[in-house]
């Protein structure tokens, strides 16, 4: 059991590529290969446990057992549109935290950390790729 509701999330989401691990080194290097593999867009990717997540500048991310970590593949994103995805982002995830209740207001460290109390809660790394799918020709 995943102890997340993917039909409910597939459902309220339109996702339908929903890839579920208990463990994983890093779900954005997975949603990648998915991608490029040709997998239907939008792509979510989930992990109970990321064993090696990456963070802005190489960093390694860190996230212990009970925490959310995902990835999502979307198309074509405009290139306007590319800078403001990580600050869109994170007011997302504030939003939802708000939502959710029970703990003081998020807010944003600019522009892809969520804090509570000043301490870290959330970060999101957004990575552009190009997704050149190889075909094979046949004559």
């Amino acid at each position: 059991m995943s102890g997340f509701d993917l039909e409910r999330i597939a459902i309220e989401t339109s996702i339908d590529d929903i890839d579920f691990h208990n463990a994983l080194g890093s779900t954005n290097t997975r949603a990648i290969e998915l991608a490029k593999q040709g997998h239907s867009l939008p792509c979510l990717v989930l992990a109970k446990l990321q064993t090696a997540g990456r963070g802005q500048g190489g960093r390694n991310w860190i996230a212990d057992v009970g925490s959310l970590t995902f990835s999502l593949v979307v198309p074509n994103v405009p290139p306007e549109s590319k800078s403001l995805l990580p600050i869109l982002t994170a007011y997302s995830v504030c939003q939802a935290i708000e939502a959710i209740g029970g703990t003081p207001s998020p807010s944003i460290k600019w522009p892809n950390d969520v804090l509570i109390e000043n301490e870290k809660v959330a970060g999101i790394l957004i990575e552009n790729v190009s997704l050149q799918v190889e075909t094979a020709n046949s004559t």
